[in-house]
């Protein structure tokens, strides 16, 4: 259900992922790093949510922690109402292995597969029907419009080409959400329009939850919500108007960036 509030669109969503005061620190004693303090924000369903700030500001940590690649220091993570921190080591391999997909700046492909062969490996590891994994895959393949480069292995192919696999990987398991950490970061101009529009694509059509860290504000921009991190906090929140086009938001992000820092160059 939709309704307004001020200039902006508000979508009445299920809470999907709720991050409460999360606190990560590195190094013992009198030789503590806070990297994460006290972050807490909700993620509902079907939104696509960015996350940016300076180097060293927490976004990355953050992402690792929702994604279990390290463990916070404190705080709470919970999708579907379920802490994740409280797992089992069944419902973790759960949880990694289908509930949440990963898409990383530097692909992270098996080079001695092909194209198909790392997108069906997680299937093939869980011991999903072949029939059934196929026709996820043509559907995918189609979408992304990779189909011709499914039996070439990644050294064969372009940068963009490669992403594009990487996320057909990501979304093989109908995760919950997708987590992207710079996915644009490795890419060339054309090849990161080309992911994005893709990546909005599946977030606008099928109303898949995605949570992405960039440094990038033309990234950014085809987000519907930004939360920009410092030191590790949240400081501020900027969202997507209604009926607002990409370009007049990725206008406000620039000139936002520019107030906090001199311009998206110093800031990020």
């Amino acid at each position: 259900m939709k309704f307004k509030k001020g200039s902006y669109i508000v979508i009445s969503r299920r809470k999907l992922l709720e991050v409460q005061s999360l606190q990560k620190n590195y190094g013992k004693h009198n030789n503590i790093t806070k990297a994460i303090q006290g972050i807490s924000f909700d993620v509902f369903s079907g939104e696509f949510l960015g996350i940016m700030g300076p180097s060293g500001s927490g976004k990355t940590t953050l992402l690792n922690c929702i994604a279990t690649i390290i463990k916070p220091t404190s705080g709470r993570i919970l999708l579907n109402g379920k802490n994740i921190s409280a797992f089992g080591s069944k419902d973790l391999a759960e949880y990694r292995g289908s509930r949440i997909g990963y898409l990383f700046q530097d692909f992270e492909l098996l080079d001695n597969l092909t194209g198909q062969e790392n997108i069906l490996l997680p299937l093939s590891i869980h011991g999903v029907d072949f029939a059934k994994a196929q026709a996820k895959l043509d559907e995918l393949a189609s979408f992304l419009e990779i189909t011709d480069i499914l039996n070439k292995f990644p050294s064969q192919m372009s940068g963009g080409q490669k992403q594009r696999v990487s996320f057909a990987r990501s979304l093989i398991f109908d995760p919950d959400i997708v987590l992207a950490d710079e996915p644009t970061g490795a890419l060339d101009t054309r090849s990161a329009r080309v992911l994005m529009n893709k990546l909005e694509g599946i977030n606008r059509s099928r109303e898949r939850t995605i949570l992405m860290v960039t440094h990038d504000p033309n990234a950014a921009s085809f987000c519907s919500r930004i939360l920009f991190i410092q030191d590790g906090v949240i400081f501020h929140e900027l969202r997507c108007k209604q009926d607002e086009s990409r370009e007049k938001f990725y206008e406000r992000i620039l000139k936002l960036l520019s107030q906090f820092g001199g311009g998206s160059a110093n800031v990020l």
